[in-house]
């Protein structure tokens, strides 16, 4: 229970959205893909889509805050999801709506939930900057905790539209976009090339060694 939404506190007000600051994609194997800071937004929008093979971890840098809170003063999110839909933001027919794996509702009783919930480098304390680095792709709700990831294999190949969304528990929320482009791991590209270079009998055009 959150005795702030029971016990109604004089002056405590929250209209202020929560803040992005921050969207980095790995692979599964926690390879850096892209870095979608606030730094680099400032230089301009991206002109590149990230490019995506498999699965992948988002992992993204937020905070928020309540009205008349000092600007340096950050708390951490209610909850954090994401949906991926399509270049003209159709939803994939796999995930008609967002998926919020990240919710603070409830505790795990896991010692390793700290670690599925925050990314390395998260931080905070009373002094020094606060810092929460969120794996959004790892389930944390509902007093469990496990790692996941987005699967993209069954993608067909082309544009999406990662949608990241932050939310605090009065309801207000943040939301940026990431523009994915889909395409074939490597295996499967050689596994076409093939399938192309077959003739109509059956032979090969070429030797497969």
């Amino acid at each position: 229970m959150n005795a702030l939404l029971v016990v109604p506190l004089p002056g405590l007000r929250d209209t202020t959205p929560p803040v992005i600051e921050r969207i980095r994609l790995t692979d599964e194997d926690s390879t850096p893909l892209d870095d979608h800071s606030s730094h680099a937004r400032s230089r301009g929008p991206r002109r590149e889509p990230i490019a995506v093979t498999r699965r992948l971890r988002i992992l993204v840098r937020a905070y928020d805050q309540v009205d008349g809170t000092r600007r340096d003063r950050r708390l951490g999110l209610y909850r954090l999801g994401y949906q991926v839909v399509h270049a003209d933001g159709a939803p994939l027919a796999s995930q008609p709506s967002p998926v919020f794996n990240l919710l603070f509702d409830r505790l795990p009783d896991d010692p390793e939930a700290v670690g599925l919930a925050y990314a390395e480098g998260s931080q905070a304390g009373y002094s020094g900057r606060t810092i929460f680095d969120y794996i959004v792709t790892n389930q944390v709700r509902n007093g469990l905790a496990r790692e996941a990831f987005l699967e993209t294999n069954a993608w067909a190949p082309g544009i999406y539209r990662l949608q990241i969304l932050a939310e605090d528990q009065a309801g207000n929320q943040a939301r940026q976009e990431v523009i994915l482009e889909k395409r074939p791991f490597p295996a499967e590209r050689e596994g076409a090339a093939r399938q192309e270079g077959r003739r109509t009998d059956g032979r090969e055009r070429w030797s497969t060694r």
